[in-house]
């Protein structure tokens, strides 16, 4: 059911299918078509499938209107909700793992700000059912709700920063770091362990951008942008279809950290 290459799901329940098939039949031909790294799951489901879901998913978060995604961090599938919230945090703590194994001795984040992703494609399958977005048309409540969230998120980063010893990197510890979370070919991290391996002119600091806006991209695409606007259009008012419309609003932004790495 969950192959390896699949990054998101997505649970409906069938009289969301229905609902949406007699609103438009296009929007429901495109929320039905695969995407590569996406599942559609209608439920109920069958035993069998369920036993096979529970190993990659929180039985908890199988539920209509749930959306799943599988971060670049961890093999683990989190909520939208829990994705938009504390990504830039919990890849940042990856990065200081990182940072430690290759012998720094103090990490400081001088600078944090909010990228803004609006430039993004609008969704053209939700035009179909009334022709008029819901994203942006949040009350002003909602959104003082997400600058505190931020807030909070941005506080917890500044309190990442790193005081330790130093030393020599230790290559196999940075290693098992890079393999465990998956992140060996990602530059914020590529670039760090390849300037730490130049025995010849030892590095001893660098200022980095750690720019978080791509991997927000890789998740909140135009596809699953557009599955979002058609299930909060038909299940307005549901509560777990609701919390996924309030998730893609607070993905409209990313940070970008600045950062100095002292060996």
């Amino acid at each position: 059911m969950i192959e390896p290459y699949t990054q998101k799901i997505i649970f409906v329940d069938e009289p969301f299918m229905e609902e949406l098939k007699h609103a438009s039949i296009t929007s429901f031909q495109s929320f039905e078509a695969p995407d590569l790294d996406t599942k559609v799951i209608t439920l109920p489901l069958t035993v069998s499938d369920a036993t096979e879901l529970m190993h990659h998913v929180n039985v908890s978060d199988v539920r209509p209107g749930s959306v799943l995604v599988k971060p670049g961090y961890t093999d683990q599938f989190v909520t939208l909700d829990e994705f938009t919230d504390d990504y830039a945090k919990n890849k940042f703590d990856v990065w200081l793992q990182l940072c430690v194994a290759l012998g720094a001795k103090k990490v400081d984040v001088t600078n944090i700000e909010e990228v803004s992703l609006e430039a993004e494609e609008r969704s053209s399958v939700s035009a179909d059912i009334n022709g008029k977005s819901h994203f942006g048309s949040l009350n002003a409540g909602i959104k003082d709700h997400d600058f505190s969230q931020s807030e909070q998120v941005r506080q917890s980063i500044m309190k990442l920063n790193v005081a330790a010893t130093g030393g020599e990197p230790d290559f196999q510890a940075a290693d098992r770091i890079l393999s465990q979370y998956g992140v060996h070919k990602e530059p914020m991290f590529k670039s760090l362990y390849n300037m730490r391996s130049v025995g010849s002119n030892t590095l001893l600091k660098h200022e980095f951008s750690l720019d978080m806006s791509t991997d927000v991209k890789k998740v909140l695409n135009a596809s699953l942008k557009a599955k979002l606007e058609v299930m909060s259009k038909i299940c307005e008012g549901r509560a777990e279809f609701d919390r996924a419309r309030t998730s893609m609003e607070k993905g409209r932004t990313a940070l970008k950290l600045a950062v100095t790495v002292e060996f």
